[in-house]
């Protein structure tokens, strides 16, 4: 790769945005997915004995994103 982090940091805001939505959606369509930890999967079958002991306190993945996506 001949990107160093001397050139990374030349970028703009924007552009260094751009470059993480860019390499976020190359892992993200990657079939490699990394293992999760022991403390990770931990958390997540805690999580999720959570959600299922009180469904009311838990919102949908799709009403989260939009949610987050909202513009101020």
């Amino acid at each position: 790769m001949g990107v160093t982090p001397g050139d990374l940091v030349k970028l703009s805001i924007d552009e260094k945005l751009a470059l993480i939505s860019e390499l976020w959606d190359s892992i993200e369509s990657s079939s490699a997915v990394p293992p999760l930890s022991e403390l990770q999967q931990a958390e997540l079958k805690r999580r999720r004995h959570e959600g299922l002991a009180d469904p009311a306190a838990t919102i949908d993945w799709p009403s989260a994103r939009q949610e987050l996506l909202k513009k101020p």
